[in-house]
């Protein structure tokens, strides 16, 4: 395995598992009426499905349908989410056929709308809070025609008469991601704006999303009106009338998608690796496993990678495989685990250092036992599980899980490797505190931001700024865990600021666990914080300019860096 390794958790730009085959349905299903149609995506985080939106999306726009890219979670916060969502839309038509004066005219006048609506949720807002926004007041009343109408009443019509205007335009598609990540509030923002304003001839909808999770959401926003979960089901139904699920990665797609990122990893061409998916995606609608076989020069897969492949998908078992985002988390934190120990000079065959994190990844109490015995007492302990896991008795020694059998049997026999110095390492890891369900790849990544050593820190900061939003804000609260925790929290501190730099962290959890202890906080973390351009840092800097308790050092540095960037 390359140490090169960090796979991001965005949407794929290469289909490595065939997800293609849901493309061509959905695009058809669009295609069959002119009537307003939504379809959506669902499937579980990391499934896949804004990968599956983005190759819909390029597929439409590659036949000449306008594809609006909307993410109602970046509107959260607002307070009219139907504003901003319908404004988006009708920006994005701006954009396309602003140039044109009549469609430009009714842009116009939708618009215009949307203002006198926005300007009633201040007025509300207002209201409640005794608090008015001037500047955006200002802006919402400022005059238009007096003929213009001022509310949102008949704005379906006049949309649908903007869109049959557009010229050489089919269809215009509303490509909805991240719906499952939003508030209640925004959640029923954008079904609503959908069905009560969009929801015209010409247009249509995809929708990638969890549909359990957009299913409670709208749950909780009806809970005022004691409307149960299973109307929430059918309201989401009613709006969603083609729905589309990304199927579960089994153990062999798993395997063939493993060893497929670890040919990236190892530098093999994008005509590669689009050529190996292919091949796989030949042998599954033809039903022949493993998925990989039967490969044809020039393509090929180096057979300690296919070992490797074929442990990590079995070794994860069902619950952990079923996504692609689990199989990428787990290869990204074995990287972690692998440069960590040669840190301290362990060297042990890959095969063996994935079984031993598999273990602990899937089994703690099984790996605790382990990493508490000594290196006699481990290796007798070891060779009873394993001689188990190869033989037919059903009744598993004390201390063993019987779903870790497969996990025992497979790969290398850890009973006869020399482990003693890896359980010594693995013990000191144990020293940095989670919260209980923070996964092991996880842990392995916080392990390598504070790593001494800057290769295996570096590596590690690649790997989380990899991760999505929510993962990334996980880690974020062990480091400032740590940086409370520890008298020595300097290691903790340059790791918060870094990972709390990335797009879309949250910048505040590092403002308020630093402003904890001011004490310990030395000059370089305000270097640090000048080299990301973030609000929330700018206003840390000026703090810690200022702040009692702080170090005078600290102090001087940040008076000398408040207000600049590097």
């Amino acid at each position: 395995m390359t140490a090169s390794l960090t796979l991001a958790d965005n949407p794929a730009a290469l289909d490595y598992l065939g997800f293609e085959e849901l493309v061509d349905p959905i695009a058809e299903a669009i295609d069959c009426t002119t009537a307003p149609i939504t379809v959506g995506i669902y499937g579980s985080w990391g499934s896949g499905k804004s990968s599956v939106l983005g190759m819909v999306s390029t597929k439409l726009a590659a036949r000449g349908d306008v594809v609006v890219p909307l993410n109602p979670w970046e509107f959260g916060d607002v307070a009219d989410v139907k504003g901003a969502l319908i404004g988006a839309v009708l920006g994005e038509l701006d954009r396309r056929f602003g140039q044109d004066a009549g469609i430009k005219e009714r842009l116009g006048k939708l618009l215009r709308r949307i203002s006198w609506s926005r300007a009633t949720s201040a007025l509300m807002k207002g209201a409640l809070t005794m608090q008015w926004d001037l500047p955006q007041l200002v802006e919402a009343f400022t005059p238009v025609e007096s003929e213009a109408p001022k509310s949102m009443a008949g704005f379906k019509e006049e949309f649908a008469g903007l869109i049959s205007a557009l010229p050489n335009v089919t269809r215009v598609v509303v490509a909805v991601d991240d719906l499952d990540r939003c508030l209640p509030e925004a959640v029923m923002g954008t079904l609503e704006t959908i069905k009560l304003f969009l929801a015209v001839d010409r247009m249509a909808f995809v929708l990638a999303a969890d549909h359990q999770m957009v299913t409670d959401a709208v749950a909780a926003s009806l809970s005022e009106t004691h409307r149960n979960t299973g109307f929430a089901t059918l309201y989401l139904d009613k709006i969603v009338q083609i729905p589309v699920q990304v199927p579960r990665l089994t153990e062999h797609d798993a395997e063939a998608y493993a060893a497929i990122l670890l040919a990236e990893a190892a530098g093999d061409s994008e005509e590669e690796r689009k050529a190996l998916a292919a091949h796989a995606c030949r042998r599954r609608n033809l039903c022949q496993t493993p998925l990989l076989d039967d490969l044809q020069l020039p393509l090929q897969v180096p057979e300690s990678n296919r070992r490797l492949a074929a442990q990590i998908a079995r070794g994860l078992g069902a619950d952990q495989r079923g996504t692609p985002r689990s199989v990428k988390r787990f290869l990204n934190g074995l990287q972690i685990r692998q440069r960590l120990a040669a840190t301290r000079g362990i060297a042990l065959d890959v095969e063996v250092v994935t079984k031993l994190f598999l273990l602990e990844q899937r089994f703690p109490p099984m790996f605790r036992t382990l990493a508490e015995s000594d290196g006699g007492a481990r290796t007798e302990t070891l060779g009873v599980w394993e001689a188990w896991a190869r033989s037919i008795d059903d009744a598993a020694p004390d201390g063993v899980v019987g779903e870790a059998r497969q996990l025992l049997e497979d790969g290398p026999a850890l009973s006869k490797v020399e482990l003693d110095a890896y359980f010594s390492f693995a013990v000191t890891l144990d020293r940095v505190v989670a919260p209980a369900g923070t996964s092991a790849s996880t842990m392995e990544l916080v392990r390598g931001l504070l790593s001494a050593k800057a290769s295996v820190s570096r590596s590690a900061g690649d790997a989380v700024a990899a991760l999505s939003a929510q993962e990334r804000n996980q880690v974020l609260e062990i480091l400032a865990g740590e940086a409370r925790r520890n008298t020595d929290p300097d290691a903790a501190i340059r790791a918060l600021i870094r990972v709390g730099g990335m797009p879309d962290s949250d910048a505040a959890l590092v403002t308020e666990s630093l402003k904890g202890i001011p004490n310990r906080i030395k000059p370089f973390a305000a270097a640090e914080l000048a080299k990301h351009d973030r609000a929330e840092y700018s206003d840390l800097i000026s703090w810690l300019s200022t702040a009692a308790d702080v170090p005078k050092a600290t102090q001087d540095i940040a008076k000398s860096l408040s207000g600049k960037k590097f």
